[in-house]
């Protein structure tokens, strides 16, 4: 894959707009399915927003490295944050009736469904999220 665009932004609200704008690029840049953009704007939404809130908590100090691949097939999203990380496995099932109240949890959940694949390095501390350009997938 090949890198088309990367940046660091401040772990606030007007860092997570800056990346929604550089969505806003790719899709015009690219001529990307308006079902793909939607999922892509989601998923890297979450992406980020959880970068900024449990990974670097709020500080506003503390920057998130975004990147961008593309190859013939699909766009890679990485989003990685200054934090300790976590265990993507112990994240508890937002579906599962004890957690359907609960204001949050949801944000791994809308990754996993409005992505075509989604990994994280051995820290937690950074995503990978995967779109095909051939297929869309929708919730």
């Amino acid at each position: 894959m090949q890198e088309i665009k990367s940046f660091s932004v401040p772990s606030t609200n007007k860092g997570v707009m800056q990346v929604e704008a550089c969505l806003d690029w790719l899709f015009t840049e690219y001529k990307l399915d308006e079902t793909l953009y939607g999922n892509m704007f989601v998923a890297v939404s979450e992406a980020i927003i959880n970068a900024r809130l449990h990974g670097n908590n709020n500080n506003p100090e503390k920057q998130i490295q975004v990147a961008f691949f593309k190859s013939k097939e699909e766009l890679c999203v990485v989003v990685k944050d200054e934090g300790n990380g976590f265990e993507p496995t112990k994240i508890q099932d937002p579906t599962a009736p004890e957690n359907l109240s609960k204001i949050n949890g949801r944000g791994i959940f809308l990754m996993k469904n409005l992505s075509e694949k989604i990994e994280f390095n051995k820290s937690g501390s950074e995503v990978s999220l995967f779109f095909n350009l051939s297929s869309t997938i929708s919730v």
